[in-house]
């Protein structure tokens, strides 16, 4: 294996390890070639995710485990996002489909992306947490001072809605539920972000 690894350039071999069951990386070939590698395979395998806001990983220290363990748990976080909501997405157009022709209106397809929505909530477990929200917060002046003044719950939902997503707040006054429309990545970040952080304190 390892004279076939050799051959490879950087980007081929971290391609490859990308699709390898986790467990493959403690190869000890893997880990050395993975050496100063490490990087690149985290920007392989989340493009669509602000990883720093997620965990302030140090590429220069050199333990494998230190970097293996934040690989192993935000990779199993990223992909049980990213996989349901591909699948709520599917389900979407399935049902969408299905319709007859004159049902195909807009208020039919409205209902059928509440039916199938999705939402995770984005607890604010310790610092990094507390960081990805603040750094939000900060380009939404009202948001912020409304958290800040205590006009709002610290708990949050992250709302998928195919191609929507929404951060839910609680309003106190009225006790009432608020939408904030965001982007895939923001919404994708938070996400990933709480379940990165409870399979953390979890394993």
């Amino acid at each position: 294996m390892e004279s076939y690894f050799d051959s490879l350039p950087d980007e081929l071999f971290v391609i490859i390890v990308y699709y390898l069951p986790i467990d493959d990386l403690k190869n000890e070939y893997i880990q050395f070639r993975l050496m100063n590698k490490w990087p690149l395979l985290f920007t392989l395998a989340f493009p669509d995710i602000d990883i720093k806001s997620i965990e302030n990983i140090d590429f220069a220290f050199p333990e494998f485990e230190y970097l293996y363990l934040i690989y192993k748990n935000l990779k199993k976080s990223y992909l049980l996002i990213t996989d349901s909501i591909e699948d709520t997405r599917n389900k979407v157009v399935s049902a969408i489909n299905k319709l007859p022709p004159e049902e195909r209106n807009e208020d039919m397809i409205k209902y059928i992306y509440h039916q199938f929505n999705i939402s995770y909530q984005y607890e604010i477990q310790g610092i990094n947490s507390f960081k990805l929200l603040y750094k939000f917060l900060n380009g939404h002046p009202d948001l912020k001072d409304q958290f800040i003044n205590g006009k709002i719950s610290n708990d949050f939902y992250i709302d998928f809605s195919y191609d929507r997503y929404y951060l839910l707040f609680l309003v106190h006054k009225g006790n009432k539920w608020n939408s904030f429309e965001i982007d895939y990545r923001t919404s994708l970040t938070f996400a990933v972000n709480g379940e990165y952080h409870y399979w953390r304190l979890n394993q």
